[in-house]
C-alpha cells in the first residue's frame, strides 16, 4: 500500500498477523531485504516494511536522518500502530535511534542493527571507498552516510525505551562505535552475530528471527509491568 507523510508517498508491505512490527532498510535498498526475516516470524507478528523515501517505489524528497526519522514517526501514528517494535538495518538503525531519543512514546522498542552515530564510526576502508564513490557519482545516498548521522552522545544517554544493538562480527560500523552505541543507552542490550558482515544476518536471511521473537517478549513483558 501506499501512504502519504509528511510531504512523500511511502510504499509500504503489510503482512502478518499479531504485535506490530516495524521494519527498516539501509541505505540503497528497500524492504524485500527482510524477505527471509518476514517469512520466519510473519505468524507472529503485524509487520510494516516501508520503503524510505527516494527508495524502491516510494517517492523523493529532501535526503535527510531527520526527515526520514519524520516519516516513519508520521506512517506509525496514522496506522494507528500501539508502540510497535521497530528493526532497523543501517541508515534504518540509525533512524531508529532518532525515533527512540525524539519520539519514545511512539515506539516500544528498538533492535538497530549495523548502525552507527557518526560517520567516523565506520571503518576507514569503507568510508574511503564510498567517498571516492561519491566523487564519481555525486549519489546523494552516498552523500548522507558520508555527512551523517550526528547522534550525540547525550541523545543517546537519554534514551528510556528497551534497545538491543545488533552487529556483525566483521560489520563496517566498527566494533567501538558499536560498543560506544550499547554503552551509551542505559540499559542496552548487545548482539554480535558471529562471522556476518554488515548485512549477512540480515540481507535474504531470517538470522536476526529469534533474536527479535526474544526481545520482543522482554518488551512486552517490560510494557505490562
Amino acid at each position: 500500500m501506499f501512504c502519504a507523510v509528511n510531504g512523500v508517498k511511502l510504499w509500504v508491505r503489510v503482512t502478518g498477523e499479531g504485535a506490530p512490527l516495524v521494519l527498516l532498510h539501509g541505505n540503497g535498498e528497500d524492504h524485500t531485504i527482510f524477505d527471509e526475516l518476514t517469512r520466519a516470524i510473519g505468524s507472529e507478528f503485524r509487520v510494516y516494511a516501508p520503503d524510505l523515501r527516494c527508495h524502491g517505489r516510494s517517492g523523493a524528497g529532501e535526503l535527510d536522518y531527520d526527515e526520514m526519522t519524520r516519516d516513519v514517526s508520521e506512517l506509525i501514528r496514522l496506522e494507528g500502530l500501539d508502540r510497535p517494535l521497530v528493526v532497523g538495518f543501517s541508515d534504518g538503525g540509525i533512524i531508529g535511534l532518532k525515533l527512540a531519543a525524539e519520539e519514545p512514546a511512539r515506539i516500544g522498542g528498538l533492535i538497530a542493527c549495523g548502525a552507527n552515530a557518526e560517520p567516523e564510526g565506520l571503518k576507514k576502508s569503507f568510508l574511503l571507498a564510498a567517498r571516492a564513490r561519491y566523487l564519481a557519482t555525486r549519489s546523494k545516498k552516498l552523500k548522507l552516510m558520508l555527512t551523517g548521522p550526528h547522534i550525540p552522545e547525550g541523545t543517546l544517554n537519554a534514551i528510556r525505551v528497551p534497545v538491543l544493538i545488533a552487529a556483525g562480527e566483521k560489520d563496517v560500523v566498527r566494533l567501538q562505535e558499536t560498543l560506544r552505541i550499547r554503552n551509551a543507552i542505559p540499559g542496552a542490550e548487545l548482539r554480535i552475530f558471529d562471522g556476518a558482515d554488515h548485512d549477512g544476518y540480515v540481507a535474504g536471511s531470517a538470522r536476526l528471527a529469534n533474536t527479535v521473537r526474544v526481545f520482543a517478549a522482554r518488551c512486552a513483558a517490560r510494557r505490562a509491568d
